[in-house]
């Protein structure tokens, strides 16, 4: 069943979990399940376990970044908004604060040394008056910079533009581990503008991972790529290829790639930048050699195999994510220093809220090699970083605007002379108001009915610590009860909840089987032996009106 604790556990306490994550609005994800089962974006980092998570599409404005986003408790945090198209994009990385009970080579990992915004270094450095790049030049500043920046040159307007949209956001921890987080350009309009602005960004982003690496960083590149690496990570182009006859289905899916090898290399190069993305990416297939060119793993497909059908975002345009029918551009990718550290890969498709899915990654830090020198925790365990988002969006002095409007609770003081006989409402002996006493009419509402709900008051803080307790265990408990009110199928799986579009009772709600239809299988003909009436793997036509 989808959910039922499929966040799998760590596998030892030096364990470093990194997930990626398009959230289609962080403002709007806490309002669907199950992120409606907590109270925070801490408790919501918390329930998947995270050590390092890398967000994108969080869709606000500059004045949008608040302390419940820029300040998450137990994290750090690092965002970069658009400065053009206000409202869209926007990435944000949460690094987790270690406790000090933990295994000290986690403690040192999850040291942050050096952040950087943009993915070219022509943004301002915190200095200001000079960019990242040209602070790298400047002995004095070098340590400030990570550094490895792409080398076009007279592009400078082209970059800065790149780097105008919150697309990047570049963290170096302890050990010379460097996080590159992503939101790359999909070119959605098709047009010969948006797709020379998205190969130019792919060719940026790539470059500063080869530089990195030869500097002898240890380089992540995670996010949304919007880029399908190989062919069975798009639906819609292997239905294409059924339809016009140029791919044929397998009896074993095993086989699937096998019996269409001409079109699974043709798709490697059926687009430039798909090209691009590959000439970077060691090839999983085995029907390609790889180059000095190919420096990055793409871990999640090395470790899931030749698995079919494992998409990371579906169109909800559609209703295309209960067939299973999408693509799979959410990729972590890691240079050879990181790859073989890799204990655990995969994608989260039972976590909703969004068009896309966490993908994540679990790297066994008892096996990382580094030299000493590596190692500045030290230096800059305890050190802010002016990037830090509660120091950049100016959020560390700004007070909640919630205290304007919740009642201040009284003090002892307070509460003893409210008892008073002599009706004054002042603490002063002898001293009585002048003030008209107020006089509450049934049918006025006060302001502060404008921002709660009737009837609520604010909880303490005791009620805010007992929910921040809310346990893993809890989640995973209610996260498997997400369908306990849909019948069951008769694959014994909570039904999906569908909307009848024909004329014909159109508009009208029904209960069927989730599981997607033999006619979208990549499979020729039904495994032999199987019975009749027997329920397979596809849908097994379970249908029930959901009202009369």
């Amino acid at each position: 069943m989808a959910g039922d604790g499929r966040i799998p556990p760590k596998l030892t306490p030096t364990t470093l979990r990194l997930v990626t994550f398009n959230v289609n609005g962080i403002k709007t994800l806490k309002n669907y399940f199950p992120w409606t089962l907590v109270s925070n974006y801490s408790q919501m980092l918390n329930m998947m376990n995270v050590d390092v998570i890398t967000l994108q599409e969080l869709k606000v404005q500059r004045p949008d970044v608040d302390l419940s986003i820029a300040d998450v408790d137990g994290y750090r945090s690092f965002i970069s908004v658009p400065i053009s198209k206000k409202g869209y994009s926007g990435v944000a990385v949460y690094v987790r604060r270690p406790r000090d009970d933990e295994p000290e080579i986690v403690k040192k990992c999850l040291t942050v040394v050096r952040v950087e915004e943009g993915i070219t270094g022509v943004l301002p450095h915190r200095k200001k008056t000079v960019s990242f790049k040209e602070a790298y030049n400047d002995p004095a500043l070098r340590h400030t910079c990570v550094g490895g920046y792409p080398d076009h040159k007279n592009m400078h307007d082209k970059f800065r533009k790149l780097d105008s949209e919150g697309r990047c956001v570049i963290i170096e921890l302890n050990f010379n581990i460097v996080v590159i987080s992503v939101y790359c350009p999909a070119n959605s309009l098709g047009t010969d503008e948006g797709e020379e602005f998205r190969l130019l960004f792919l060719r940026c982003l790539f470059e500063r991972a080869r530089n990195l690496r030869a500097m002898g960083r240890k380089v992540v590149v995670m996010g949304d790529i919007n880029v399908c690496v190989d062919l069975i990570d798009s639906d819609d182009t292997v239905k294409q290829g059924f339809k016009e006859r140029r791919l044929v289905k397998a009896q074993d899916f095993r086989d699937f790639e096998t019996l269409n090898a001409e079109q699974v290399l043709a798709f490697k190069h059926s687009a430039p930048h798909r090209e691009l993305v590959n000439e970077y990416v060691k090839d999983t297939t085995g029907m390609r050699p790889d180059t000095g060119t190919h420096i990055l793993h793409d871990v999640v497909r090395e470790k899931q195999g030749r698995r079919l059908k494992m998409y990371t975002v579906w169109s909800t345009f559609k209703s295309n994510r209960p067939l299973n029918v999408g693509s799979r551009i959410d990729l972590i990718l890691a240079t050879s220093h990181l790859a073989p550290l890799v204990s655990q890969a995969d994608i989260w498709p039972f976590l909703h809220g969004s068009d896309h899915c966490p993908v994540h990654a679990d790297f066994e830090l008892a096996g990382l090699e580094f030299s000493p020198d590596e190692d500045r925790s030290a230096e800059c365990a305890a050190k802010s970083n002016w990037f830090e988002a509660k120091n950049f969006y100016g959020l560390h002095t700004r007070g909640s605007i919630d205290k304007f409007f919740r009642k201040r609770a009284p003090s002892p003081q307070e509460t003893a002379d409210d008892g008073r006989e002599d009706g004054s409402d002042s603490a002063t002996p002898g001293y009585s108001s002048r003030k008209r006493a107020r006089r509450d009419r049934p049918d006025q509402l006060s302001i502060s009915d404008f921002f709660f709900k009737s009837g609520s008051s604010p909880q303490p803080a005791e009620d805010n610590r007992a929910k921040s307790k809310f346990s893993a265990r809890d989640f995973t408990a209610m996260l498997g009860q997400s369908g306990a009110s849909a019948p069951r199928c008769r694959h014994s799986e909570p039904c999906a909840l569908r909307t009848v579009k024909t004329e014909k009772n159109k508009g009208k709600k029904f209960w069927c089987c989730p599981r997607a239809t033999r006619t979208v299988s990549w499979l020729a003909e039904p495994p032999q032996g199987t019975e009749p009436d027997a329920p397979d793997e596809y849908n097994c036509g379970f249908f029930k009106w959901a009202s009369k």
